[in-house]
């Protein structure tokens, strides 16, 4: 069983929370980042570099009752990976390609409903991306709206998961998708970004 994250910041905590996680792990300051000083990217466990690791969970959710529910289902199925979490679409895409992330993450969960840059318009923007391409992207929404399903396999969807209702139904969700996308799959984009 894997160490569960001890401290999961988001990218507009307040000074006061980011102080409590520093003894952690609390990313540096983001020179030409959007928003830096208030918002910076975020590390989610103890003892670990405080740059994403390559085998980070990126999840994109404004919303954060969600993140909470997403974590707690992270932590009950024993997906201890590192968790960065962003709160819009346009703060995702900034992180990503920015020149001094370091590693891309294994798994990237996003939302459609996001303030800024909708999550389709996120998903699209990776996809044009040369070395944001072959990211694994899961689409996690309560959307079943047949159109954003269609528009997000067209845009290259790696996976589509309407969250359950019920928590043990959604916990049990996550957990296969952890295990699938962090332990089974093979990640071709780590060759062309090593």
């Amino acid at each position: 069983m894997g160490q569960k994250p001890q401290c999961i910041l988001r990218v507009a905590d307040t000074k006061e929370k980011r102080g409590e996680c520093e003894s952690k792990a609390l990313a540096p300051e983001r020179p030409g980042f959007p928003g830096s000083g208030i918002k910076r990217a975020i590390i989610a466990e103890l003892n670990i570099s405080p740059k994403m690791t390559p085998k980070s969970i990126l999840l994109i959710e404004d919303n954060p009752s969600d993140v909470d529910l997403t974590r707690r289902a992270l932590e009950k199925g024993h997906v201890a990976n590192q968790l960065v979490v962003i709160e819009d679409g346009q703060e995702a895409l900034d992180y990503l390609t920015a020149a001094e992330t370091p590693a891309l993450p294994a798994l990237t969960l996003l939302d459609l409903k996001l303030p800024l840059v909708p999550g389709l318009e996120v998903l699209r923007r990776i996809r044009a991306d040369a070395r944001l391409r072959r990211l694994p992207v899961v689409i996690l929404t309560s959307s079943n709206e047949e159109h954003d399903v269609i528009t997000s396999c067209d845009l290259g969807l790696n996976s589509y998961i309407r969250k359950p209702v019920d928590f043990i139904q959604f916990a049990r969700a996550v957990a296969h998708l952890g295990l699938y996308w962090l332990v089974s799959n093979e990640a071709p984009f780590r060759a062309a970004t090593a």
